[in-house]
């Protein structure tokens, strides 16, 4: 049965999450002016590590960033969250 998870993202470049190997991620919003990112998971089996670029509007990008994850805004800098592999 799956379970939704909420995990923190860092405001840095790169950030390591743990989470279930079964998951899915769903959305990137504020909540209480801080970033987090809601997944989707099957708390049974392993876990993984997944790791997340996050990249500043205006900041270069790597001709391969990863997987689009989400934007935020907090105090007047805007953020771009990536999914590496």
């Amino acid at each position: 049965m799956k379970t939704v998870y909420k995990y923190k993202i860092e405001k840095k470049n790169r950030q390591t999450i743990e989470m279930p190997s079964r998951s899915q991620i769903l959305c990137l919003q504020l909540q209480g002016g801080c970033p987090y990112i809601w997944v989707a998971v099957e708390p049974i089996g392993s876990s993984v590590n997944k790791t997340f670029d996050t990249y500043v509007t205006g900041e270069a990008l790597p001709d391969y960033p990863g997987v689009y994850i989400g934007t935020y805004q907090i105090d007047e800098l805007v953020y771009h969250v990536f999914e590496r592999f």
